[in-house]
């Protein structure tokens, strides 16, 4: 089949929705599939030296315009929700959230909790498919230790390095970790090392403030993916404190690593890490994220139960799992539409 895969982020870019497509794209091909990935339905589709026999749309509301357009042209369709679909435009664009659950042949959720957001009238139409670890990227990755961040050097420096891996926005929360490292007792050795692009310049300059206020705190920019790789193989335990995630792939690549993690206790955390799981904190509460991060810093056995528990959950996020997850939306949509 040719299979169109519309995504809202630009090729070369380091945005999840990228990351996912560029996987999305791999395991179609590996099933003897063609693929190719667009900003916009438009961009190929209707072609007759390339007709499209299925579409996957990577958010359903930025990609409300090739929804319609697949459904009109009676195209299967999957519809892949993110964070932002489910906790904001939902509420937000309720008509058009709607609309795009109707048009959907399948709807794709990426963590085990999506259903409680989703109206359960379209919970006959739910798959979960787990994020795993990227494939490959569309500007040359450097090796670890080859940027300009100076992290290598920073984490031999830490007697507990912690990751904290995500853009500066305010989904992620992203400064909840600094406050958190704040409230640390003198004698702590956690350093917090922040790898993340600011989305505004005012993003940036808050992230320099509280390195000035936090010597705890260092934002290290956005890092290639070699190096984000060697932070999360070297940190002692990785933080996640959005405040709205679809499934963050983040919690994947740190399970597969064998890195342990905090999360704060939302559906899109809880969905990955099980609901029981004993590292998460209320989300927003630096209070709570510092007396785990002591924690975890003052009781070997308890860092180990997490790094255990982490290490388990990594055959949940294999591409093996997720390219079958995939293939299998796919054969469902085409069936849905007959």
């Amino acid at each position: 089949m040719n299979v169109l895969v519309i995504s809202p982020a630009v090729a070369g870019s380091r945005a999840g929705n990228r990351a996912t497509a560029l996987r999305y794209r791999k395991f179609l091909l590996d099933a003897g599939h063609d693929c190719r990935i667009e900003q916009a339905f438009e961009s190929c589709a209707g072609s007759v030296e390339w007709p499209v026999d299925c579409t996957i749309v990577l958010h359903a509301i930025r990609g409300r315009y090739a929804i319609a357009e697949a459904r009109r042209r009676g195209i299967p369709l999957v519809v892949v929700l993110t964070g932002t679909d489910y906790y904001k435009s939902q509420f937000t664009q309720p008509a058009e959230f709607e609309t795009a659950l109707e048009s959907a042949d399948v709807l794709v959720c990426l963590h085990d909790l999506g259903y409680r957001s989703v109206p359960e009238r379209f919970h006959s139409k739910l798959v979960v498919v787990k994020q795993s670890t990227a494939f490959e990227e569309e500007i040359s990755p450097s090796r670890p230790g080859e940027s300009d961040s100076g992290l290598t050097s920073l984490i031999a420096s830490s007697s507990m390095p912690i990751a904290v891996i995500g853009h500066l926005r305010e989904e992620k929360d992203p400064f909840r970790a600094a406050l958190a490292a704040k409230l640390l007792p003198p004698e702590s050795g956690i350093q917090i090392l922040h790898a993340g692009g600011a989305h505004s310049s005012q993003w940036a300059t808050r992230a320099r403030e509280e390195m000035s206020l936090t010597p705890r705190y260092h934002w290290l920019g956005e890092l290639s993916r070699g190096d984000t790789e060697q932070l999360l193989r070297q940190a002692a335990l990785m933080i996640i404190s959005s405040v709205m995630e679809g499934g963050a792939n983040i919690v994947s690549e740190a399970c597969a690593l064998g890195c342990p993690v905090l999360a704060s206790n939302i559906d899109g955390n809880m969905g990955l890490l099980g609901s029981d799981y004993p590292g998460l904190f209320e989300v927003g509460d630096e209070q709570a994220l510092m007396v785990q991060l002591l924690r975890c810093e003052t009781d070997p056995t308890y860092l180990t139960r997490l790094t255990t528990i982490c290490q388990g959950l990594a055959t949940d996020f294999t591409p093996q799992q997720e390219a079958s997850e995939l293939l299998d939306s796919v054969a469902r949509a085409c069936l849905a539409s007959k």
